[in-house]
């Protein structure tokens, strides 16, 4: 009896569980349950004077006539909308892009406007675009790790195994590079006056390890410091880029490195926004002193910068610069765009905006 009370039990609570799972899914959102769910809700919304609800139906990078997302919500809140209000859909055109008239009319104001819009696919849901021909879809953000390290420094090759074990978690979302300067000893590995630049704009010039995620410092090797490695790179890498880096292309003649990426920017102010480029060797053969199991890597060999301020949206940037050392065939390119105040010293507003990485060999 306690035996068929068990299996009926583990029975209800499969079903239970099962049912609870189908309530809960949400299938992936078709086309024509957006334009159905935007007719019904936003005129729900609209009654309701729940405006800012709408945002959901909008991308970030809306663009319509001179309108972004902000300015749509603030229209839709321009009005006293009555019980009359209706928004209607009609489809004009189907291809890699949904073209719709948009119609809203209100009999007790009265008013009655028509706009077309565009509806995208973004993260897996459709959104609103505009009217942009080619709209620009941003990705998420590619996180650039940077690490001011030292051969002699004692938790560095602790960093750099936890560091590995987030590449396998994040894959091509994360890039780390490190700067190898002098710590107390000389390191075989350290280039550009022990990246003294690096440091002083990073305002720790006698402190190794430093690990900066998309400009956003952690200061000291320790597993406290560590264990907030995690929480930093997930919160970058789940929001959108301000800037897409696309088409990037390069040529290597002897330790010269030149090369060109396409910038999409979304509108964004280049004002105070540059260009980083830098190469590093995934694997060497120098050890750390303190672990000898270990060994240095994702080493900066040669690294340079340009400012983007005359840049034109969707154009491809030249850039060239020199490696400090012999590139072998475990070398990457990485490039990034950077939002710096002060090339001497790092801002609060300092960002990484987004980055790219190729094999050089």
């Amino acid at each position: 009896m306690k035996k068929l009370f068990l299996i009926l039990l583990i029975a209800s609570i499969i079903i239970i569980g099962c049912d609870r799972f189908e309530r809960n899914f949400v299938a992936p959102m078709t086309i024509e349950e957006f334009i159905y769910q935007f007719s019904t809700s936003a005129t729900r919304l609209l009654i309701n004077g729940a405006i800012d609800s709408l945002v959901v139906f909008y991308s970030a990078y809306y663009k319509n006539n001179g309108f972004r997302q902000d300015d749509v919500i603030k229209f839709f809140d321009s009005k006293e909308w009555t019980e009359q209000a209706k928004i209607s859909i009609s489809q004009q055109s189907r291809s890699n892009t949904i073209t719709f008239g948009v119609e809203i009319k209100d009999a007790g104001i009265p008013f009655d406007t028509t706009w077309v819009d565009v509806a995208r696919l973004e993260s897996g849901k459709f959104v609103w675009y505009g009217n942009q021909t080619d709209p620009i879809v941003m990705p998420k953000q590619v996180v650039v790790a940077q690490v001011l390290t030292s051969l002699d420094c004692s938790a560095c090759p602790t960093v750099k195994r936890r560091l590995l074990e987030l590449q396998e978690s994040f894959q091509e979302r994360l890039i780390f590079l490190k700067y190898h300067t002098r710590f107390v000893l000389p390191d075989s590995l350290a280039l550009y006056d022990d990246f003294r630049e690096e440091a002083v704009y990073y305002g720790s010039p006698a402190t190794r390890p430093i690990a900066i995620f998309q400009g956003e410092i952690i200061r000291g090797g320790s597993p406290a410091d560590m264990e907030q490695y995690y929480g930093i790179i997930q919160r970058f890498a789940s929001e959108y880029a301000e800037v897409k880096l696309s088409n990037l292309t390069h040529s290597v003649n002897n330790r010269t490195i030149t090369g060109s990426v396409v910038l999409n920017f979304a509108d964004l102010n280049t004002e105070n926004l540059y260009l980083h480029y830098a190469v590093y060797e995934k694997e060497t053969n120098a050890v750390y002193l303190r672990d000898r199991d270990v060994r240095a890597g994702h080493v900066v060999r040669g690294r340079g910068l340009q400012a983007l301020n005359d840049y034109k949206d969707g154009e491809a940037v030249n850039f060239e610069f020199v490696s400090e050392r012999f590139l072998d065939d475990d070398t990457y390119l990485v490039v990034w765009v950077q939002r710096m105040q002060n090339l001497d010293r790092r801002t609060d507003s300092d960002r990484i905006l987004n980055a790219i990485k190729i094999r050089l060999f």
